[in-house]
């Protein structure tokens, strides 16, 4: 996978302003206006009370401060609707970037995001974009903290250039002291941002005690062990914890906040006391005297500024680092080969394949070895752990031999599009996926507008669930769960198998993969279910993986996965006469199927 994280804050401003101009520009009119008025709005300020003394002396018309005031009215006005719609528009634009992550989410390798490593890269992407409009972080706060940025760089040159005019020692001073300013301040900033981390460890912590102490469950073993006072006493250690914590952020920010207001009264009485002696020498006019009081003012403000924003910035950039790592991730071995009839039952050949989970010191399978011939019902069963399920993730796609070839009609799977492999395969897993859509969708796994609605009620016809759909006032076209519907449909656990019985149906891939989709079921269910399933997948290839052994009996051939290879492998009559460990197995199980 693709690793930026020496991106710079100037790249990851660039790559969300580039964002910005392909897909959102009335976003960007908005920040170059926003950044127009936020410097003429204050300089304008800075001249209407010099104005009103200078009309007061006689000094100016009247018609000067009017206009001045109208300009000054009319561009904080401006102002204030931009920053309005500019919470809308940058959490707009933030959102956008969603789309993106989920579209990377369902086309990046399956074996990244199934890693711990890959959901942590994929958490913090959606951190630099799902808070919306919070402008402390990731794309928003690069949006707001490089517009505050701006108006405060030309801001400075402005005010730099008036203060200079009267004294270029004082305009270095002041510079000097904000830069002191800014530094103590930014210090008790990364402080904090460096214990950030314990920060929401101790509020884990704290939300996890919380419900684990109102949960009527964890009460009765409370009460009835009498862990009570232990519970409590944990509670104090994780607040107490969390205090001190708290404190030290807030203590160092104290002594900076105390640092920076003596350093303001030396600046002021330096700068002010500075101005009364050019008034009182007759070098300085009144009116520029509360001219130059408030451009004082707004130098100051301006220093502190930049350096609040540029540590906002830095912030903001590690997020988007972490967004563009996601986005920018690379697949592993992408070809781009068609199958040239997806409908015709291949020949799929194992062929030394090894493979090793990332950071697992050993592979789980090692020189794997096996040929399954078109039409053929293969049973694969093993202890938790053996790798049945890998060996599945492997034959669909999902996975990348570490070394060795997985062959489709003698093609190596490396160079076959993963769409063009997904085709290939109808899969009930263990897990029950079901979709907020209609019954009909959640079959087709396709938009409305692309079901063939006829097909989706023969497949609830064979896997008898017709009936059930049919009672239904929407019948198949009625939404599951309640999580976006809150009138949807629930089905109990053997619906949903006949729910994914139907899925399989309507795909009518030629080869039919079962892995461990019954472990939910008591042993009767499991056999009749196993029945039912042998009976759909006539003229397919059909591999049944469990650790139960219910299916196997009615295969063509049984294989017994340990020791990350085939340990044995026969029909169910040889495996008996053997009397190895699937005959073990079996002798251990049968009582459940009789």
């Amino acid at each position: 996978m693709a690793k930026n994280k020496n991106n710079s804050v100037l790249t990851n401003i660039r790559y969300v302003f580039s964002d910005m101009v392909r897909g959102y520009r009335p976003l960007l009119a908005i920040v170059i206006i926003s950044i127009i008025t936020e410097v003429l709005a204050p300089y304008i300020g800075i001249y209407i009370p010099r104005l009103l003394v200078e009309t007061v002396m006689g000094e100016s018309s009247f018609y000067a401060l009017i206009s001045a005031a109208s300009a000054s009215a009319v561009l904080v006005g401006i102002k204030s609707y931009c920053n309005q719609v500019t919470d809308v528009h940058t959490s707009s634009f933030s959102i956008s970037y969603l789309s993106k992550l989920l579209k990377k989410y369902l086309t990046c390798d399956y074996s990244i995001l199934e890693t711990e490593s890959g959901q942590a890269i994929y958490k913090k992407a959606l951190n630099a974009v799902a808070k919306g409009g919070d402008y402390g972080t990731g794309v928003p706060g690069i949006i707001n903290a490089s517009t505050q940025i701006a108006h405060n760089l030309i801001s400075f040159l402005i005010y730099s250039v008036m203060l200079i005019k009267i004294s270029p020692f004082i305009t270095i001073i002041f510079v000097l002291l904000s830069l002191i300013d800014a530094a103590t301040l930014n210090r008790a900033r990364k402080y904090e941002n460096s214990r950030r981390r314990e920060y929401g460890d101790y509020l884990n912590k704290a939300d996890y005690l919380e419900k684990s102490g109102g949960d009527v469950k964890a009460g009765k073993d409370l009460r009835l062990y009498g862990m009570n006072e232990r519970f409590k006493a944990l509670w104090r250690n994780v607040i107490k914890g969390y205090r001190d914590l708290l404190w030290c952020c807030k203590l160092r920010h104290g002594l900076a906040d105390s640092m920076n207001g003596l350093s303001a009264f030396a600046r002021n009485l330096i700068a002010y006391g500075y101005l009364i002696s050019l008034v009182a020498n007759g070098s300085l006019s009144v009116g520029e005297f509360v001219l130059y009081f408030g451009a004082i003012s707004q130098f100051s403000n301006i220093l502190r500024e930049i350096a609040y924003f540029s540590f906002r910035i830095n912030l903001s950039s590690i997020q988007v680092t972490e967004l563009r790592e996601f986005l920018e991730m690379q697949s592993k071995d992408i070809g781009g080969k068609k199958i040239k009839d997806p409908t015709r039952i291949p020949k799929i050949e194992f062929r030394n394949v090894t493979f090793k989970y990332d950071g697992a010191s050993e592979p789980v399978l090692e020189n794997f070895n096996l040929t399954l011939q078109p039409g053929e019902k293969l049973a694969i069963v093993g202890v938790n752990g053996a790798g049945k399920t890998t060996l599945v993730k492997l034959l669909c796609g999902f996975y990348t031999p570490t070394s060795g070839d997985i062959l489709i009609d003698g093609i190596s799977t490396r160079e076959i599009d993963k769409k063009e492999i997904a085709k290939l395969y109808s899969v009930i897993f263990q897990e029950a996926v079901v979709l907020p859509f209609t019954v009909a969708e959640n079959i087709s796994m396709q938009p409305a507008e692309e079901t063939n609605y006829s097909r989706v009620w023969d497949a609830l016809e064979k896997a008898d669930l017709m009936s059930k759909v049919r009672s239904y006032p929407k019948t198949m076209t009625v939404n599951m769960t309640r999580e976006i519907d809150e009138n949807g449909i629930m089905l109990s656990g053997g619906e949903l198998q006949k729910l994914l019985m139907a899925r399989a149906l309507y795909k009518n891939a030629p080869v039919l993969i079962l892995d461990e989709p019954t472990a939910a079921l008591d042993p009767i269910a499991e056999s009749e279910t196993y029945e039912k399933f042998n009976s759909i997948s006539e003229g397919k290839t059909a591999v049944y993986i469990s650790h139960r052994l219910a299916s196997t009996r009615f295969c063509d051939r049984i294989i017994l996965i340990s020791g990350k290879s085939i340990a044995e492998s026969g029909t169910h009559e040889e495996l008996m006469r053997a009397g190895g460990s699937y005959a073990k197995m079996f002798e251990v199980q049968k009582k459940y199927y009789k």
